[in-house]
């Protein structure tokens, strides 16, 4: 990566999962992780962030960023927090995770 000095990467910074209310997924329950890097790929995302709405869950976090990574995808944590009508997007440092339980 970066053998010329510059390149330039496809990023999506506002990705929900199954674990967000408002995401819809139809396939096979065992098959999500796959289905949702694969989109990814298709897509042609090199780095992505998920930010569910108001929660976080760290093992679907780990699982995503574990298949990801076998397909060169950088994932980052991260949440949309709602505050009456007004959405906030805040990203994490991977690093970050041991501080959540």
């Amino acid at each position: 990566m970066f053998e010329s000095g510059l390149e330039f990467l496809r990023a999506d910074f506002h990705l929900h999962t199954q674990k967000d209310k408002e995401f819809s997924y139809s396939g096979e329950p065992n098959d999500f992780v796959k289905s949702y890097i694969s989109a990814l790929k298709q897509a042609n995302i090199s780095v992505g962030v998920i930010t569910n709405h108001n929660k976080f869950d760290k093992d679907e976090y780990k699982a995503l960023k574990r298949a990801a990574s076998k397909e060169k995808i950088f994932i980052l944590p991260g949440v949309e927090l709602t505050v009456k009508e007004l959405s906030l997007i805040h990203i994490s440092e991977p690093t970050r995770l041991r501080c959540i339980s």
